[in-house]
């Protein structure tokens, strides 16, 4: 089979045999497996510094369209498997870790201390949209159905005010919730030029405590209309990042 074929027309139907022994062609979500196979195996091979499938499910995720509202989010993949893996002019910034869900207890200041992690990022003036995407593990062994057993809670932060940005200052977002993703997207309006802060805090519904791995995928986007724009200094872009990487 051509997967490359699959790939570019995730419409097509492929022949297979039937319970009745006659051949036919169907499509189904059973077919997602090798499309889905075919497309991390390229990304793993772009991005092979990568440790953890939880990024490079970020990175898939952050290329992709998002529709819907409230807590019902649909990613869908774009037309062509290159969109997909790569752009040639959006930024993509990765981090990923572990972070520990343990707690300890100060008898003295009768307080508890919890690990926290902070991922700064610079956005330039020239980005119109800001795209984050984070993904991390859950442990399925202590998990009942429909409920994971680990959390991430994700606090964004311009470092231009004092309080995390809320809800409405997303034009998506999905925060916070029974999920082992969650993701904001941010329209610029107007330039501006800056430090970002994504805190992680770990937490356990049921107070277990372990490991939690996590992918983040970080999409700074100028839009289609300015991309022909000659006036915009990609090559000026990556180097007045570069620094803050």
């Amino acid at each position: 089979m051509n997967s490359g074929s699959i790939i570019e027309n995730p419409d097509l139907e492929i022949n297979v045999i039937g319970n009745d022994g006659k051949l036919e062609q169907e499509l189904g979500t059973s077919f997602s497996t090798p499309l889905c196979s075919n497309l991390f195996a390229r990304l793993n091979h772009i991005y092979s510094d990568v440790k953890y499938v939880e990024t490079l499910k970020a990175i898939l995720l952050s290329n992709c369209s998002i529709d819907g509202f409230g807590k019902s989010y649909l990613f869908k993949l774009p037309e062509y498997s290159s969109e997909i893996l790569y752009s040639n002019k959006d930024i993509i910034l990765i981090s990923e870790g572990i972070i520990n869900s343990s707690r300890t207890y100060n008898k003295t200041s009768r307080k508890q201390s919890i690990n926290i992690n902070t991922i700064r990022f610079y956005v330039p003036k020239e980005i119109t949209k800001i795209r984050i995407i984070l993904v991390h593990s859950d442990n399925y062994e202590f998990s009942s159905p429909w409920l994971i057993d680990s959390n991430i809670k994700m606090d964004i932060c311009k470092l231009s005010r004092i309080s995390p940005l809320g809800k409405d200052d997303f034009s998506k977002s999905l925060l916070n919730q029974e999920s082992t993703i969650q993701f904001v997207e941010y329209i610029c309006k107007k330039a501006y030029k800056g430090f970002w802060d994504i805190k992680l805090t770990p937490g356990t519904p049921r107070g277990k405590d372990y490991d939690i791995r996590y992918g983040l995928a970080i999409k700074l986007i100028i839009e289609p209309y300015q991309r022909f724009n000659n006036d915009i200094p990609y090559d000026e872009i990556i180097r007045e990042m570069a620094p803050y990487v």
